[in-house]
């Protein structure tokens, strides 16, 4: 497969880097969380012309689309419940089988999120279980010195 191809997990069909459908536009803005506006500006585009995407007045020029594909990349679909679609497969007959680029993104950003989480989550477990061994080496240690039955010297 040629790096040439992007693919739009969404819909769960492949797209060229510079077929950019309104949908796609749309979804990859409302997965940046940008506005119109802000959109435009990390595209090199104005508002109106993503506004003009969006509702499929126009298109992307091949210019634009790098820029798209890159976002596309920094901003993968999520990999929740239902909004993951199928797997793309392609290439059966010829035996070349390969899952789309995003959906290997998707699943690599899960994949490194979820790592990130547990490594997280045993770092505090280890610290809390170091914590609780430190207090009670100190409470044993002050229990022994309290039972520690002082010498008396008056009666020497």
């Amino acid at each position: 497969m040629s790096e040439a191809k992007a693919y739009n997990n969404v819909q769960g069909r492949s797209l060229a880097d510079n077929d950019w459908p309104p949908e796609r536009v749309l979804d990859l803005r409302q997965r940046t969380g940008l506005s119109q506006a802000d959109f435009g500006q990390r595209i090199g585009v104005k508002r109106q012309t993503i506004n003009e995407w969006e509702l499929g007045k126009a298109k992307p020029s091949k210019l634009k689309a790098p820029a798209l594909v890159k976002l596309s990349r920094e901003f993968p679909p999520p990999i929740t419940g239902s909004s993951v679609a199928t797997p793309q497969i392609t290439g059966h007959a010829t035996g070349n089988l390969s899952h789309s680029a995003d959906y290997w993104r998707g699943v690599l950003f899960a994949a490194e999120t979820m790592s990130e989480t547990v490594t997280a989550l045993l770092r505090q477990q280890r610290e809390a279980a170091d914590r609780l061994a430190a207090d009670r080496a100190r409470l044993t240690t002050q229990r022994s010195a309290a039972s520690v039955p002082t010498p008396d010297r008056s009666s020497g």
